[in-house]
């Protein structure tokens, strides 16, 4: 959930990116930085007061090599401030206020589940699908969890679509059992 520092930030950003008419590349941009914050093991390091914060900064511009000056500022600001952690919701809150301005409010918003961090393209193909499926513009929100195994977990308003390795492998377990009596 989006607190005060992301609210702002997103803001600053859109209008910006308003200004210079880059609404979508800015969303872009922020898709990156938002998968690159589910980094554990990354954002440990960025946020590491014993790293260079110059050798911080090479880091990011050589994971995400397209990145516009403006976004490694934002970056570089969520580093200093240790928020890293905060990409996701900035990207939410982001996306928002791009929806609220090209009047789209009101789309659905999906929560997919994995086991890992999925790539833009992929999630960018999940929003494509369940637009066409619901037929209303849908804003997705991703979750990394170990314990889906593979596969995913959708949940959209009250419809839930469980494709996880997981729940196979508890309904064969299931079956299993019935057919073991």
């Amino acid at each position: 959930m989006a607190d005060i520092f992301t609210e702002q930030l997103a803001a600053k950003i859109f209008d910006i990116a308003l200004e210079h008419n880059e609404l979508n590349h800015w969303l872009t941009d922020l898709r990156a930085v938002s998968l690159l914050s589910r980094d554990t093991a990354l954002r440990e390091k960025l946020e590491d007061a014993k790293t260079d914060f110059s050798e911080k900064i090479k880091e990011i511009e050589q994971r995400l090599p397209r990145l516009t000056p403006y976004m490694v500022e934002v970056i570089t600001e969520l580093i200093r401030k240790n928020r890293l952690d905060a990409g996701e919701d900035l990207f939410i809150a982001y996306q928002r206020l791009m929806d609220a301005h090209l009047g789209i409010e009101g789309a659905e918003t999906a929560t997919v589940t994995t086991a890992v961090a999925l790539d833009e393209d992929f999630v960018l193909d999940i929003g494509k699908k369940l637009t066409a499926m619901t037929g209303n513009p849908v804003i997705i929100e991703t979750k990394v969890d170990p314990a889906v195994i593979g596969g995913a977990i959708i949940k959209i308003g009250d419809k839930i679509i469980d494709g996880s390795i997981r729940r196979r492998l508890e309904t064969l377990k299931k079956e299993l059992r019935k057919t073991a009596r």
